[in-house]
């Protein structure tokens, strides 16, 4: 077991695959904190002397055990959850505004081909649309071939929504840049609370190791917080932006506002103070 966490610890150093944290294990850099502290002249010396003996099929380049050794230096490997966190709060954000789109049939998925010429993207935070999309000079193409057009307008979908997602990315950078939001993320091991229940990730750690969570979606949501959004109308900022437990997430929806929900937590906050002092 403790193998296993030394090794998934080291895999947070960027460019350290499974197999390369197996083998630095091997050599006896069994943290990223060793990582940092290693000579890369030594460790390649390591590395051969396995190879030699058969035990590595390969040898890795000096120039790779130094992007490691430095990139173990910078402690980003302490920010790995705030990582995929915000890449994934990027993705999903992106995925919801383009269901949005799809379903408003801005993009004019019709029966007939048609050829994207022009994108026009704008944004309006007033109305939460963050798209106001209008496609100019759109030209119908063999509008009599029903299978030839099916096949263009999908190639033509897959177009529009590559380039609307590198637009969106880049207006979500903008407004949370990755720094920031690392910052107000913390490190790994630092304890985060819901802001409505006040629940921690410890706290449900302990509840779903007594068995007493009782939601069926605990392996995929629920055991890390989430992020709401304080007012739902708003962009993913800094200042509009707060830790939130899956439960609350789910029950504020976009219905309550941030004082109104916090009443409610109260609510859900007893429900998990009595559920953890009957463990």
């Amino acid at each position: 077991m403790e193998t296993n966490r030394n090794i998934e610890e080291l895999q947070k150093v960027d460019g350290v695959s499974v197999k390369t944290a197996e083998r630095l294990f091997n050599m006896g850099i069994k943290t990223p904190e060793d990582l940092a502290n290693a000579n890369e002249k030594d460790v390649f010396q390591k590395w051969k002397d396995l190879k030699d003996k058969g035990n590595i099929s390969y040898q890795c380049s000096l120039k790779n055990i130094k992007s490691w050794i430095e990139s173990a230096k910078k402690g980003e490997y302490k920010f790995s959850k705030a990582k995929i966190r915000y890449e994934s709060l990027k993705e999903r954000s992106f995925d919801a505004i383009y269901r949005l789109l799809l379903f408003e049939n801005l993009i004019l998925l019709k029966k007939t081909s048609i050829e994207l010429e022009k994108i026009t993207f704008k944004i309006s935070e007033e109305t939460n649309t963050l798209f106001k999309e209008s496609f100019n000079n759109m030209t119908q193409l063999r509008a009599n071939n029903i299978i030839t057009n099916k096949w263009t307008q999908d190639k033509d979908n897959k177009v529009v929504k590559s380039k609307l997602r590198k637009m969106y990315y880049d207006f979500f950078v903008e407004n949370l840049p990755y720094e920031k939001f690392k910052i107000f993320y913390k490190q790994d091991n630092d304890e985060r609370t819901c802001k409505y229940c006040n629940i921690s990730e410890n706290q449900i750690d302990t509840l779903n190791n007594k068995n007493t969570i009782l939601t069926k979606r605990i392996y995929s949501r629920g055991k890390s917080l989430e992020i709401d959004r304080t007012n739902p109308n708003g962009e993913y900022k800094i200042g509009n932006i707060e830790f939130c437990c899956y439960w609350c997430n789910n029950a504020k929806t976009d219905e309550f506002t941030e004082s109104e929900f916090t009443e409610i937590g109260k609510s859900i906050q007893s429900v998990w103070l009595k559920r953890l002092n009957g463990i």
